[in-house]
């Protein structure tokens, strides 16, 4: 604030602040804590004039607020602090200066002082719980007295500004800017915070593919250690299996149980169990098994019928030398299995039906 042809100058500076912020304890659930709130404000008010028949005054508040499930604002100060050193080298406080535990001053030579607000509460809060912390606070800069033509000048100076303080007493007492996460449920591989059927097939991706469940979920596939052994392997599926007993299709346990041991084929129906997994059969049941079943001739057409998966996605493909990269699809984006055991599909391009020779397989391309 520089010095000007008017009889009174001023200046003004506020600031307003909202942080959220949590304490927990690291293994604790929610009990009771002692929080600490300190607010720290310290400035200089100086006339740099050699004529002196100045004054000057520095008007200082703050409202600071936590605010949780039971609590109320905490802390409110609004204070003028003034020095005419016209009059005497005393400087006059109003408002809640007067109160020594929070606001102090003391000189600085014979033009200036230096004026402190050090303010300390200690509430009680639950542990974990989310807190908002608001603050608003200014200072308004005043001086009078100059002449026309005076450059005499008041100034301030607050080098460490507004400084408002959280923290605790007990030791243990950690804080993280914003919410805590929610709780991770060992097998909850969706994130809905239980473990269920819904379940299976990120738990099936996360063990087989890491790195693309964690892609398509943005989830460490260590959700799935249910038996918290550090990492995801084989020997988490019994745990998840009896996470899900009585929640889950016989035939999705069938499915998980098979992956101990995921080369075998303990159904003795030509496929190991990894590839039935993939195949959404059961490699318990050598009558479920994914593979053509027949051909039949129809009017205008020949019908190929497979051994199908409820909801699984299949193509139709074909080839006049079944030698490989030499097969095209000829169902598009494929076939989406119903309910039904078997599925089937009617090819009628008479190009194909009078060819001299013709191959058709069925690919499973994946569920939906």
């Amino acid at each position: 604030m520089g010095g000007r042809d008017v009889p009174f100058q001023s200046a003004f500076g506020e600031t307003f602040s909202r942080v959220i912020f949590t304490p927990f304890i690291p293994g604790n659930g929610a009990e009771t804590i002692p929080l600490n709130l300190a607010f720290d404000f310290t400035f200089t008010l100086m006339d740099d004039s050699t004529t002196g028949g100045n004054m000057g005054a520095a008007l200082v508040g703050a409202d600071v607020s936590i605010l949780g499930d039971d609590l109320e604002p905490v802390f409110n100060f609004d204070g003028l602090a003034q020095l005419d050193l016209d009059f005497d080298d005393d400087t006059e406080f109003l408002g809640d200066w007067d109160d020594p535990g929070i606001a102090t001053s003391d000189p600085l030579g014979s033009n200036s002082f230096e004026s402190k607000i050090e303010a300390d509460f200690t509430i009680e809060e639950m542990a974990e719980e989310e807190l908002l912390l608001e603050s608003d606070t200014f200072e308004s800069i005043f001086s009078d007295g100059f002449e026309s033509g005076d450059t005499s000048v008041w100034s301030s100076s607050s080098p460490d500004s507004f400084v408002i303080t959280i923290s605790s007493p007990d030791p243990r007492v950690r804080f993280i800017i914003g919410g805590l996460d929610p709780p991770v449920v060992a097998g909850d591989m969706n994130g809905d915070g239980v473990v269920n059927a819904f379940d299976i097939e990120g738990f099936v991706l996360a063990l087989t593919n890491p790195a693309e469940f964690t892609a398509n979920t943005g989830r460490d596939p260590l959700v799935g250690d249910v038996n918290d052994d550090g990492s995801l392997n084989a020997f988490d599926i019994g745990p998840f299996v009896d996470l899900l007993t009585g929640g889950a299709p016989a035939l999705q346990l069938a499915q998980l149980q098979s992956l101990k041991s995921p080369s075998a084929d303990d159904d003795g129906d030509g496929r190991s169990n990894a590839e039935e997994l993939m195949e959404a059969t059961n490699p318990y049941d050598s009558n479920d098994t994914f593979k053509i079943l027949r051909f039949t001739p129809r009017q205008g057409g020949i019908e190929i019928e497979w051994k199908s998966s409820p909801g699984m996605n299949y193509s139709i493909e074909c080839s006049d030398t079944a030698e490989p990269g030499s097969w095209e699809s000829i169902t598009g984006h494929g076939i989406v299995a119903g309910e039904n055991a078997t599925t089937a599909f009617i090819d009628s391009n008479e190009s194909r039906l009078t060819a001299a020779r013709m191959f058709y397989r069925v690919v499973l391309t994946g569920g939906v």
